[in-house]
C-alpha cells in the first residue's frame, strides 16, 4: 500500500499485528482443548498481550507525531 499510495503525497501505511492477546477468544488458546493445545504448540509458550496495549499503538499511529 505504501508503495502504492506513497506516490500521491504524505501517505502513511501502519499495520498492527498482535498474537494472543488476553481476550475472551485470545483465551481459548490456553484452553485445555484440541485448539489450545495446538496453538500452544505451534507458538510455544509466551505471554499474552493485554487489550490496552494494542490500543495504546492504535492510538499513537493515528496521531500526526507518530510521523515524526
Amino acid at each position: 500500500m505504501a508503495a502504492t499510495y506513497g506516490l500521491y503525497g504524505n501517505i502513511r501505511v501502519n499495520a498492527i499485528a498482535p498474537g494472543a492477546v488476553a481476550t475472551k477468544i485470545g483465551a481459548t488458546i490456553t484452553e485445555p482443548s484440541e485448539i489450545g493445545f495446538k496453538a500452544l504448540r505451534d507458538r510455544g509458550p509466551s505471554p499474552m498481550g493485554e487489550p490496552m496495549e494494542i490500543a495504546e499503538i492504535a492510538l499513537f499511529l493515528a496521531f500526526d507525531a507518530s510521523s515524526l
